[in-house]
């Protein structure tokens, strides 16, 4: 999925005050509305002569109990399946300096010394597992931007992502 940000919060608009900026920010907040424009989902052909959805359901084909949807084929012309299978997203201006690398974060409460402990025992497992992948320090506490301490793991290919996405479905414990 893309998706476009229009404008930052607290960015203003042009010729517009901070009083102001607050001003159509609050009101936007007040009536459930987001103070940032999202643009639209990216869709790799034109939908708008395409069918509207239906909310049809059946039972779920792989047995898991809950209904899902009847989606729809993909229109003639535009590929069995969507180009997010194929490699990485690089950004849809293909910058050629923009590197196909995916990051997961794992985060873990730091006083809890049953997570902290999980956690590097989650480290040292993937490091072991999957050794290709680059895997970065263990932290002790929250840094950068980063709330709580954590550690990365940078994936470089779809398969990987996959690998590891389904890894962490099965071995992230208690950890987010």
């Amino acid at each position: 999925m893309s998706v476009q940000v229009n404008r930052t919060l607290g960015a203003p608009a042009a010729n517009e005050t901070t009083e102001q900026r607050l001003e159509r920010e609050f009101k936007a907040l007040a009536a459930g509305r987001s103070v940032v424009s999202y643009g639209e989902p990216y869709l790799s052909f034109d939908a708008s002569n395409e069918p509207a959805l239906n909310d049809e359901l059946v039972a779920n084909p792989k047995a898991h109990g809950s209904s899902v949807h009847v989606n729809p084929a993909r229109p003639a012309g535009a590929g069995e399946k969507s180009p997010s299978y194929g490699p990485l997203y690089r950004g849809r201006d293909d910058n050629p300096l923009s590197a196909p690398i995916w990051d997961f974060h794992i985060y873990y409460k730091p006083n809890n010394l049953d997570e902290k402990e999980y956690a590097r025992k989650l480290h040292s497992a993937i490091r072991r597992e999957f050794p290709e992948l680059h895997v970065k320090r263990f932290w002790e506490s929250a840094i950068g931007p980063h709330p709580t301490p954590m550690f990365e793991v940078n994936v470089f290919n779809t398969e990987e992502l996959g690998a590891l996405f389904s890894y962490f479905v099965e071995n992230r414990g208690p950890l987010s």
